[in-house]
């Protein structure tokens, strides 16, 4: 017969982990839309104080750079990379733990997502807090470890999420290959000089950091499951 005693644990068992989600999933949205409403009030500053003054739009690093923009971004930026890397832990943990379990090992895996775990945070401290104008080698730098390491991170850890054979939404799947088609273009169309090149080259820059936001959110929903145990007490 089932415990009366053992059964209310398990309730509140139960109500514990639907609230610890819940306050989970907050933060995973909090990742996602935070960022993008610190890039759209810099750009209200930057549009509305006439601060735009070139003839082919313009990329998100060259909007920050003057005053107050120059502000706005690195602090919101280093918050934003605060609550990525609970995330990315959240996620590092959950995958590893599942991945002991079952005893399967993917050492090359491992340290690639361990090592952009770091390189992406790092990258959107580099990036947003120096400018264009301050150190242009370290912003490009930070440009490149956030968005070069976003797309690998995701990649490997969706890999590894499916190796543990967690099932991954297939919205999550594409995102994380978006990021990279997106990011090719971004870089090919960046690096030409004419000014329709260096326009498409800036949308597919704001598209490419959308979707890497974007993820966020869909990191949560891919992680494995939770499983609630009941106990029961031996028939007499």
């Amino acid at each position: 017969m089932v415990n009366s005693s053992c059964l209310n644990a398990s309730q509140n068992d139960r109500l514990n982990i639907d609230l610890m989600q819940h306050n989970l999933i907050i933060w995973y949205y909090i990742g996602a839309i935070f960022p993008f409403l610190a890039v759209i009030v810099s750009w209200i500053c930057f549009y509305s104080l006439g601060q735009y003054d070139a003839d082919y739009l313009l990329t998100i690093s060259e909007t920050m750079v003057p005053f107050p923009q120059n502000r706005i971004f690195p602090s919101a930026m280093c918050i934003e990379s605060i609550i990525l890397i609970g995330l990315y832990f959240v996620r590092n943990v959950a995958i590893f733990s599942v991945a002991n379990r079952l005893s399967i090992q993917f050492p090359v895996k491992k340290w690639l997502i361990y090592i952009t775990s770091i390189c992406v945070p790092l990258g959107l401290v580099l990036l947003s807090t120096f400018t264009l104008e301050d150190v242009e080698s370290i912003h490009l730098i930070g440009a490149f470890l956030f968005f070069f390491g976003s797309m690998v991170y995701y990649i490997t850890s969706d890999l590894a999420l499916i190796q543990t054979n967690n099932k991954i939404m297939l919205a999550s799947r594409i995102l994380s290959f978006s990021i990279v088609g997106a990011a090719v273009f971004y870089f090919a169309f960046l690096m030409g000089r004419k000014k329709w090149s260096l326009t498409v080259g800036a949308s597919f820059q704001y598209l490419t950091a959308l979707l890497i936001f974007a993820k966020v959110i869909f990191m949560y929903y891919d992680l494995p499951k939770h499983y609630v145990v009941i106990c029961f007490d031996e028939k007499i």
